[in-house]
This record gives C-alpha cells, sequence and structure tokens, in this order.
C-alpha cells in the first residue's frame, strides 16, 4: 500500500473515532460532511467536558499514517479523557504474550492480549497486573466472575495490590473498522468492586469489542484513581 492510500485509510479510520464509546459502529463516510469535520465531531465524543480543546484530527491522522507506514508491528490509538489528551503508539516490544507500545514522549503502555498490565509515564501508574482469570472469560465472550490484581505505589513508595471481584458478560455485537482493523465483535462489560484496605468501595466498568477470535481490538480500561479511564484502539 502506498504512503497515500495509508494515509487516506488511516483518515477514513480516525474519522470513525466515535466508535471509542465502544458502540457499534461502521466505517462508511457521510458525503454532506467533510472528513475533518467528521472526526472533530468523533473526537468530541471522547473529550465530552465543556471548554475542551479536542486534538488536532488531520494532524492525528497524519500521525497515525506515518506510524502505520514505517512500521510492521502493531499500532494503537490512546486515549486519556481525564487528561485531555490522546496519541497514537507503535509497538517497541514484545515479551511473550506482553506487547509495550510506547510514543515519542516516552510513555509506555504495556497489554496482554489487549489487557493493560502496565502503565509508565503517566502518573500513578500501573506498575504490574494479574488479569489471566478476566481475560479468559472476556476473550471467550462468556459470563463469568473472577478476580484481577492491579498494583501501584503508595505516597511511601510501598506496592499496594487493587485485587478487586469482577463479573463479566456479554453486552451486543458490533462492527469495528478503524485504521487496518476490520471485523465483527462481541462487547463485553467487566464490572469490578474492592472490598478491602485503602481501595475500599472502589468501582469500575471496563467494556471491550471482542474479535470471534478472540482478539480485543477495542477498550475502555480504568488503570488507576489519577488517570481514570483510557480508551485503547487497534489500528492494526
Amino acid at each position: 500500500m502506498s504512503p497515500k492510500s495509508t494515509l487516506r485509510s488511516s483518515t477514513i479510520g480516525l474519522v470513525a473515532l466515535a466508535c471509542l464509546s465502544l458502540a457499534a459502529c461502521s466505517n462508511r463516510q457521510n458525503n454532506d460532511l467533510s472528513t475533518t469535520d467528521m472526526a472533530k465531531g468523533a473526537l468530541a465524543a471522547i473529550f465530552k467536558r465543556e471548554g475542551v480543546k479536542t486534538p488536532d484530527p488531520n494532524a492525528l491522522a497524519q500521525q497515525a499514517a506515518s506510524i502505520l507506514a514505517n512500521t510492521s508491528g502493531q499500532v494503537i490509538l490512546l486515549a486519556i479523557p481525564s487528561r485531555d489528551a490522546v496519541t497514537v503508539m507503535q509497538e517497541i516490544e514484545r515479551n511473550g504474550p506482553y506487547v509495550t507500545f510506547g510514543s515519542s514522549d516516552r510513555r509506555s503502555i504495556t497489554l496482554k492480549a489487549g489487557i493493560v498490565t502496565a502503565t509508565r509515564g503517566l502518573g500513578n501508574d500501573l506498575l504490574s497486573s494479574d488479569v489471566d482469570a478476566v481475560s479468559a472469560i472476556i476473550r471467550a465472550r462468556k459470563v463469568g466472575e473472577a478476580y484481577r490484581v492491579n498494583r501501584y505505589l503508595d505516597g511511601e513508595n510501598i506496592t499496594v495490590a487493587l485485587d478487586p471481584y469482577c463479573q463479566v458478560k456479554p453486552d451486543g455485537s458490533g462492527q469495528v473498522a478503524l485504521g487496518e482493523v476490520h471485523t465483527s465483535t462481541t462487547r463485553m462489560l467487566e464490572s469490578c468492586i474492592a472490598d478491602k484496605d485503602e481501595f475500599r468501595d472502589t468501582t469500575f466498568q471496563n467494556s471491550y469489542q471482542v474479535s470471534p477470535g478472540g482478539r480485543i481490538v477495542q477498550s475502555r480500561q480504568w488503570v488507576s484513581p489519577l488517570n481514570g479511564y483510557i480508551v485503547i484502539q487497534s489500528l492494526r
């Protein structure tokens, strides 16, 4: 695929950023709206707070196109609504099932089968996590329950663990067609609550769009008290 074709494909994909709300979606274009107008509206769906300046959709599309054209690895779009931030990250390291994505400003996120297991450079980072039990249910697109463990540093640089009980269930079907990812999906919900120590009564609900093959191609995941939720969209 030529760089020009890649740019067009990526722009069309990023136009559909509204899909990041995890509703069923497609990348069909509306002839009554320009690509830029559609992208602006889609980005606004992520950054819903009044007065927030959303990222430039053209610049974001060009960034994604450049990365897709110059790497053969996985590429994701990462949004942190609480920080009014969105960027494109490329695969920089792979260690067995763990894939680490990085940005030019040295921030990174590690995924295991599409689920966040660590962050670096975001503040209040997720040091590590154990997600195998919930991951198996999510990727199988079944009903189930399991514990997960998220680890953080407290104010004294001591590792503390959040180990909520989580219930997983399917929540409808959809389509994801962004960048080079085109697939039907099952939306999975993971609802978690912690009931002990300093994380008592911490609750969150993660959403995942899972392909028929069990790949998480789109998600909204809670990562830490400071950052809240992040949105991840696979572009390859």
